[in-house]
């Protein structure tokens, strides 16, 4: 191989095309259209265009020389990438969330696991009825993109391991309406959050923070141990498991809630969270919005895409309208609501990127609990009414 060659084969590589997306979703953040400013979200943007150009040109050839860029190194280092952001990621937000638990929660957050549940099943019923009424649409393919427009990975597991199931047909609706669920959120998030709210780096006294990066990130690597065991609790008879990102939730709020009760580290603890969840959710956005861009060409169903945004569409409007009667018009709250209701923690993450006030973390963490148990039981009676 020419050097040449060697040099392009390299910035082909899943790890230069990660920091492409990176790169290239730091520019498209700072881009401004009417109120919206995408900021953390322009990675998902970024990676999502270059995995359209990947799929594109799947490969590159110089002389004699063949560089194959989409082959499954590619795909394994994106899920490595993915599965590395979300734990970080969700590991941070449930020890937030676990302060908030002993600071603000009180008996009307029960509630909150109704409105999730609540939007789960109305979504669910319309994914039914749009079933009645195009008859010809594979079932399996409809329950994927109900999964995808809900971004509910447990709820898309839940239905792979029923034995009659056709994971093909799921994978590909979850993936025709997994970005619409993910950009949909996110841009309502951007389109409606107020915006006299400062960025908590201005809020955070830099020099008080005595827990290292280093000890942060023990913390969190136990909080995840931790969580991968509650994950595969299982209730009602196998019926239900939270998963890992449920189980990471879990044990986050289990360990914040300690930690804040017995040493009161919440501002200790505050700037070094902040770290781990912005970057765990750029590793999420590029392991997830580079695969999406290809699979978008691969398995473009424009049926299938119409679907994935009548029902996102549905599902946002419901939350919203959940949260802002639950909230008495507190447009900040509601919008926490939306995030759970939706179990986008991608959306989450923008929301909280300017957000000071964190007492809304245990409202979204109720409502995102009671649309996870919703998920799973819905997708499961889908297949049972439907097939």
């Amino acid at each position: 191989m020419s050097f040449f060659a060697a040099c392009i084969s390299k910035l082909v590589s899943p790890l230069s095309l990660a920091m492409m997306s990176i790169g290239g979703g730091y520019f498209i953040g700072k881009i401004r259209i009417g109120k919206i400013k995408l900021q953390l979200a322009g990675v998902l943007t970024s990676a999502v265009i270059i995995g359209l150009v990947v799929a594109l040109f799947p490969s590159v050839h110089i002389g004699e020389t063949s560089i194959m860029i989409l082959n499954d190194s590619l795909l394994e280092h994106m899920r490595c990438f993915s599965s590395l952001g979300m734990t970080a990621f969700v590991a941070a937000i449930g020890v937030q969330s676990g302060y908030e638990f002993r600071e603000s929660f009180t008996k009307s957050h029960w509630l909150y696991i109704v409105v999730g549940g609540l939007v789960v099943l109305l979504s669910a019923l319309l994914t039914y009825i749009i079933g009645r009424v195009d008859e010809t649409l594979d079932r399996f393919l409809l329950i994927g993109v109900f999964c995808g427009a809900m971004t509910s990975t447990p709820g898309l597991s839940a239905v792979s391991e029923m034995t009659f199931s056709n994971e093909a047909a799921l994978t590909i609706g979850y993936g025709n309406a997994y970005l619409f669920g993910v950009l949909g959120t996110i841009m309502t998030v951007r389109l409606l959050q107020p915006h006299d709210i400062q960025s908590d780096v201005n809020n955070i006294p830099i020099k008080t923070c005595s827990l290292s990066i280093f000890k942060c990130a023990a913390f969190l690597g136990f909080v995840i141990l931790l969580g991968q065991i509650i994950g595969q609790v299982s209730f009602f008879d196998n019926a239900f498991v939270l998963g890992s990102t449920g189980g990471i939730l879990v044990s986050g709020i289990l360990c914040g809630f300690v930690v804040l009760l017995t040493k009161n580290d919440n501002d200790i603890l505050s700037e070094n969270l902040a770290f781990f969840r912005d970057i765990g959710l750029i590793l999420f956005f590029v392991g997830k919005g580079i695969p999406a861009g290809f699979s978008m060409l691969q398995y473009t169903n424009l049926r299938t895409f119409g679907y994935a945004m009548v029902i996102t569409a549905f599902s946002i409007g419901v939350a919203l309208m959940g949260g802002y009667f639950l909230t008495h018009g507190k447009r900040r709250t509601s919008l926490y609501c939306l995030c759970g209701a939706m179990t986008s923690t991608p959306a989450l993450g923008v929301l909280m990127e300017n957000d000071s006030q964190k007492s809304d973390l245990s409202i979204y963490t109720m409502v995102y609990f009671g649309a996870l148990f919703a998920n799973v039981f819905c997708s499961r009676v889908l297949v049972y009414l439907m097939v």
